[in-house]
């Protein structure tokens, strides 16, 4: 499985931390610099992947929830030691150069 975007995990841990769906126009206003068209590009990649579940509701205005499948869960789950390990070593992956 590829995940190609920069948000992909931000956009995992954010849905991660509400315990019900979430409204994507919170997801946006949640996730700084993220435009709208990457936004819905990577939630689409990640429920094409089965990592996230859409529901459309039709009404006016129109509302579109999303939520961790458990197979988003369980990846959210591998990740977090992997985040862990990034928040204790940040001074030194910020101090690499660059190309």
């Amino acid at each position: 499985m590829h995940a190609s975007g920069d948000y992909t995990i931000a956009d995992l841990a954010e849905l991660f931390t509400v315990s019900r769906p979430t409204v994507y126009r919170t997801l946006k206003r949640s996730i700084s610099g993220i435009s709208e068209k990457m936004l819905i590009q990577q939630l689409r990649e990640m429920e094409t992947y089965g990592l996230v579940h859409r529901e459309v509701y039709h009404q006016v205005p129109p509302r579109v929830d999303y939520s961790l499948t458990e197979f988003g869960h369980s990846l959210n789950t591998a990740l977090i030691p992997l985040g862990d390990w990034g928040e204790k070593h940040m001074q030194t992956i910020e101090a690499l150069p660059r190309d």
